[in-house]
């Protein structure tokens, strides 16, 4: 690869992450409540998920992972099976409003499953053509998630 033509695809690389981050960071900002349904975009609780979002790029340039380590995207995007025991702090509660709209209190609950939202996969599909601009080549075979 020459000079110039590398110069070029790490551009296009940069302009890639810019534009997926800047996107999932305005999908997941609307305001709860309500929550969102099975296959929507999540909701802003607290706003952690969203701005958890970076990107990482190879040590070249040439590449580069869009990622999020907190807990609640794995949650949202690929869904939980429930069961898991969650304890209030010491000395604490747990604080949630239920679905009559009155505020709960308990010192443990039982999370109940997740089903999955929509995420990064969903933003690759909904991406698609502004990526193909991007690249000015159409996009063929799989993004790889993970």
């Amino acid at each position: 690869m020459t000079e110039r033509m590398e110069s070029t695809y790490k551009k296009r690389v940069r302009e890639a992450a810019t534009l997926l981050l800047r996107r999932i960071r305005g999908k997941v900002s609307r305001n709860y409540p309500p929550a969102s349904a099975p296959g929507e975009w999540p909701r802003r609780r607290s706003g952690k998920m969203g701005q958890g979002y970076y990107v990482v790029f190879a040590d070249n340039g040439l590449s580069f992972r869009l990622k999020n380590d907190t807990p609640q995207a794995g949650w949202t995007e690929f869904g939980t099976k429930g069961g898991k025991m969650i304890y209030a702090k010491p000395g604490g509660w747990l604080s949630w409003v239920g679905p009559d709209g009155r505020r709960h209190f308990a010192k443990k609950v039982r999370q109940g499953a997740i089903k999955p939202r929509k995420g990064l996969r969903a933003l690759m599909v909904e991406s698609r053509n502004d990526l193909e601009r991007i690249w000015k080549t159409r996009i063929t075979g799989t993004v790889r998630i993970g």
